[in-house]
């Protein structure tokens, strides 16, 4: 059972296609965050897997320290084994973070979508500065300490030009899990599309001439395709955990099949709320 805890709605950047809207503050209480661990817990699965997300999640660290010792003692209480994750936007690496998210085993997704270019055409701070800087540094600090990181790169029209580059300074950095996810919502027109499919064929490339240099990677959606290729298409149980293993819980308490329908967790999303 995955329960996904969206900590609060703030965050300190402001990429320009994030699905959560508006930024705003409006943190998840202690109790509320129990009773989603409860819930997992109540499933007969025998593993719970909590995760963080937000927002940014770094900047509620304080609360997701106590989430953390909480869940550990009632999953020891009810015989159960417990994992826990994140997603973060990397700015906010320090040793102290990384310390802790080492010590409770968590698995980082860290987002960064590429090179210096491709990442701050969209990943900006509030003030519209960029924050590959930032980004890549933390990124940098985390692998020493944990390197079985994944980081996730969003591709939109304004940076799949550079996609070979962009894996190849991600892959340089010494990560071994890559995952790049396109925007779909974005406003895709024929000449970015084509050039979507010259990004697709020079990250294919670049993909291979790591691979033949004995360099060993996941590389998503490459290796994914290539795997479904090798089945000669999905299976029945090649699905996402949407609506029967995850549950999404916003700050609210409101709950959700998946994170990215909380958004806003307002009007336009209660059309999509599961309960409470």
């Amino acid at each position: 059972m995955d329960v996904i805890l969206s900590v609060n709605h703030a965050c300190n950047l402001r990429c320009n296609y994030c699905y959560t809207g508006d930024k705003f503050n409006r943190k998840m209480s202690f109790k509320t965050a129990i009773k989603a661990v409860k819930l997992g817990l109540s499933q007969p699965d025998r593993l719970l897997r909590v995760l963080f997300f937000g927002g940014e999640p770094l900047l509620e660290i304080k609360f997701i320290k106590k989430v953390v010792e909480k869940t550990l003692q009632l999953a020891k209480e009810a015989g159960k084994s417990v994992r826990f994750g994140m997603t973060t936007n990397g700015t906010l690496m320090t040793d102290e973070n990384i310390a802790f998210l080492k010590a409770n085993n968590f698995h980082l997704a860290i987002s960064i979508d590429g090179d210096e270019i491709a990442h701050n055409t969209a990943r900006i701070f509030a003030n519209g500065v960029g924050s590959w800087s930032e980004v890549q540094k933390g990124v940098r600090r985390t692998l020493e300490k944990i390197p079985s990181i994944t980081t996730v790169s969003v591709l939109h029209p304004g940076n799949v030009g550079r996609l070979a580059q962009s894996f190849r300074f991600i892959e340089g950095l010494g990560v071994r899990s890559i995952h790049f996810s396109l925007n779909y919502d974005a406003d895709w027109s024929d000449e970015a599309l084509v050039e979507l499919e010259r990004g697709y064929e020079g990250l294919a490339d670049a993909a291979i001439d790591r691979f033949r240099g004995g360099s060993d990677f996941a590389l998503q959606p490459l290796h994914g395709k290539i795997i479904s290729h090798l089945k000669e298409g999905l299976c029945d149980g090649d699905r996402c955990r949407f609506g029967i293993g995850e549950v999404a819980v916003a700050p609210s308490g409101n709950l959700y099949a998946c994170d990215r329908l909380i958004g806003e967790d307002g009007p336009n999303e209660l059309d999509v709320m599961i309960g409470h």
